[in-house]
C-alpha cells in the first residue's frame, strides 16, 4: 500500500485544525493536492514533492542529527511508493539514521509537530513545491550505543537548546514539555 494524496490532505486537515494559526501557510497545496487525487494518473498539474523528517529526541533532551541531511541535519527523505502512512515512513527514516528500533511516538504526538512548505527550487529535480512533514520520535537508547550502530552515517546529538530559536524547534521543546505534563497527569 502506498500513501495516496487524499491521506496527506487528511493529515495536513488535521494539523491545521491543531495549529490553526498556521492555515495560510499551507492554503496554497490543498487544492493542488486535491485535484491531484480526483485527477489521479491523468493529473496534468505540477504536485508538490512530499517528504517525511524524523526527530528523535533521547532521554537527555538532545536530537538526533546526520550530517549529510538537508536543511537543519534531521534525517529526512522523499516520500516512496512503498510507504504505508507519513509516520511510519519518518519513523523509517529515523531507525535507518539511528541504527535501532527502540523508536516509539512522543506521547499525545501523532501529528507531525511541523509541515514546511518551501517553493520550488530551480534545477532540484521536481517541478511543483516541496511539503516536508517533521515527526516527533523518542528512544532511552544510550547515546553512545546509538553512535556504534550507525557508526556508518557519523550520527550525533544536538542539545534540544540549540534549536529554540527556530520554529521548528520551539514546538519540538513544546511539544515535549506537553508530554512530559501528560505523564505526570497520569501517573
Amino acid at each position: 500500500m502506498s500513501v495516496d494524496r487524499e491521506d496527506i490532505a487528511r493529515e495536513i486537515y488535521d494539523y491545521r485544525r491543531k495549529y490553526s494559526a498556521e492555515e495560510n501557510l499551507l492554503e496554497a497545496v490543498i487544492p493542488q493536492l486535491c485535484a491531484h487525487a480526483r485527477a489521479g494518473a491523468q493529473c496534468a498539474i505540477e504536485c508538490p514533492v512530499v517528504e517525511v523528517s524524523g526527530l528523535l529526541v533521547d532521554e537527555q533532551n538532545r536530537v538526533l542529527t546526520t550530517p549529510h541531511s538537508r536543511r537543519g541535519a534531521f534525517p529526512q527523505r522523499r516520500l516512496a511508493e512503498s510507504d504505508d502512512s507519513l509516520r511510519a515512513a519518518a519513523l523509517l527514516t529515523v531507525v535507518e539514521a539511528s541504527g535501532t528500533s527502540d523508536v516509539w511516538i512522543v506521547a499525545g504526538q501523532t501529528l507531525p509537530i511541523v509541515i514546511e512548505v518551501a517553493p520550488q527550487i530551480p534545477g532540484a529535480g521536481y517541478a511543483g513545491s516541496r511539503l516536508t512533514f517533521h515527526y516527533v520520535f523518542q528512544t532511552y537508547t544510550a547515546a553512545d550505543a546509538l553512535n556504534s550502530k550507525a557508526d556508518q552515517t557519523r550520527v550525533s546529538w544536538l542539545p534540544i537548546g540549540h534549536l529554540s530559536s527556530s520554529p521548528l524547534g520551539m514546538r519540538l521543546v513544546s511539544s515535549l514539555l506537553a508530554a512530559e505534563d501528560a505523564m505526570k497527569d497520569q501517573r
